[in-house]
């Protein structure tokens, strides 16, 4: 699974230099999205964590019409919570992953993203791979594009679902 997942990622890197191989890079092209995200905690994270507030931002490329490539950040504080008696910290997760979404007729998205996570909370430290999945709107408003999502996002054993909505810069 960690193999066909990274051979995924792989391609999303490389795809675009070989599509791209003929022409320079036209900088106007780029994407620069940013926003706020919420989520709720599943499976461990569930165990020790109410929900979850963050900041997204990506740079994406077209490859094609209607498919953008390019690059994510996210960063993500999960309140702790008191169980049993036993009060819990805050876990903090930090998402940088490549990232591909297409847009469907009726602006509707659909979008995976691929790379490497880290997990920090008081006495753990994790980095292993992670993934994100997310369909949403994209709309246009006056001079910026606004884009709502609904995500599901697993960083090493944490797993969350969350929205997101972005404006375009």
């Amino acid at each position: 699974m960690k193999k066909l997942l990274f051979s995924l990622l792989l391609l999303v890197f490389i795809l675009p230099s070989i599509c791209n191989a003929q022409t320079t890079i036209n900088t106007s092209a780029l994407k620069i999205d940013v926003g706020p995200s919420l989520a709720l905690p599943i499976r461990q994270l569930n165990y020790v964590s109410l929900f979850g507030v963050g900041a997204y931002g990506s740079i994406t490329t077209p490859v094609i019409e209607n498919l953008d490539v390019g690059g994510r950040v996210s960063a993500s504080y999960f309140f702790g919570k008191s169980q049993y008696g036993v009060s819990n910290a805050g876990s903090r997760i930090f998402d940088v992953m490549a990232t591909g979404s297409y847009l469907l007729p009726q602006n509707v998205f659909v979008g995976i993203d691929l790379g490497v996570g880290f997990a920090a909370e008081p006495g753990f430290n994790n980095t292993e791979l992670a993934d994100s999945f997310n369909v949403g709107y994209q709309m246009d408003y006056q001079k910026h594009v606004l884009r709502f999502a609904v995500f599901f996002d697993q960083t090493t054993y944490q797993k969350c679902a969350g929205v997101r909505a972005t404006v375009r810069l």
